[in-house]
Formats: structure tokens, sequence, C-alpha cells
């Protein structure tokens, strides 16, 4: 492996780890997650990777969203006081739509075998939904029924992702297995 490529993969995972972590806090985060997009879509750059144009839009993507966030945050934010509608948060959709193009464009790219990508994407949900509860945590005034919606979902869902990836993996192990086992023909 070349300085270059060495390189480039130093970038994809330290970018992926910055995906991640700015994941647990996706407002105060969001600027860890760009970083962390921008790295990964450097590092695919670097590597020459078919991927770069999908980090590329997850990078734009991410990139308008948390303008959108800074944006809507100087003028006083949303609800409440603000006498902004909550509409207005639609402003803001590019940056989770981004942010899930940069991890799927990393799995892509790092991994092959659709067990890594059931695994990776399991991670990821599962880390959307702790997100997604220290967020509703700070919010007052959820009901139990609309937290139970929007944290569990994705909880479940990467819950079995994660058994979806373990399964493929065991039967991708034993296929790999099976050609080693068997006895020379005579």
């Amino acid at each position: 492996m070349n300085a270059r490529q060495f390189f480039a993969q130093i970038l994809v995972i330290v970018g992926l780890a910055a995906l991640l972590l700015g994941a647990l806090d996706p407002l105060d985060g969001c600027i860890v997650i760009l970083a962390g997009s921008a790295l990964v879509y450097i590092g695919a750059r670097l590597r020459k990777s078919r991927y770069h144009l999908l980090l590329g839009a997850g990078l734009v993507l991410v990139l308008l969203g948390v303008a959108a966030m800074f944006v809507l945050g100087r003028l006083g934010g949303v609800g409440g006081r603000s006498q902004h509608s909550t509409w207005w948060l639609l402003l803001m959709l590019p940056y989770p739509i981004g942010w899930l193009m940069a991890l799927a464009g990393t799995v892509a790219l790092v991994g092959k075998g659709w067990h890594r990508v059931c695994l990776c994407c399991a991670a990821v949900l599962v880390v959307l939904a702790i997100a997604t509860f220290v967020t509703l945590c700070q919010l007052r005034g959820v009901n139990r029924s609309t937290f139970l919606l929007v944290v569990g979902t994705p909880y479940l869902t990467g819950l079995t992702l994660a058994l979806i990836g373990a399964i493929l993996w065991i039967v991708q192990s034993f296929r790999a297995a099976e050609p080693a086992d068997r006895a020379p023909d005579a």
C-alpha cells in the first residue's frame, strides 16, 4: 500500500468515527458530522473510488442542512415565541439525508458483502436511536407514544438488521469453510 492509499484510508476511518460520534448529539455535533463527511469524501477522492459522487452529494446535503440550521437559529428558531412555524424545520431535512448518504457511501467504500452492510446499517440505526433519545430527553412535552415511535423504531430496526447481518456472516463463514473441509478427489 502506497502512502497516498494509506493516508486516504486514515481519512476515511477518522471521517467515519466523526460521523458516528457527531450523531450522539446531532444538534451540537453538526460541525463534527460536517467535518466527518468532508474527510470521508476527501479520502474517497484520494482513493479514486467510484463512490466519491455519492459521498460528495452527501457532503453537499449535510452542508445545506447545517447552514439552514444556523440560519434558523439566527432568526430565533422555530415554534414557541419565535413566530416561525415548525414547518421551517423542513429546510434542515437535507442534513439527516446527507448524513445517511455519507454513512452509506462509507460502508460501500470500506466493506464488501451484505453482512458488513447490514451490520454497519444496524450500528447507524442504533446510534440514531440513541441520538434521538438524547435529543428528546432534552425536550419537554413529548408524549410517550411519540417517544416510543421515534426512538423505538430505529432501535428495533437496528437490532433486526444486526441479527440479519450476523446470520449472513455465519452463513458466509460456513460457505467459505466448505471447500477446505472436502476431501480431494482421487
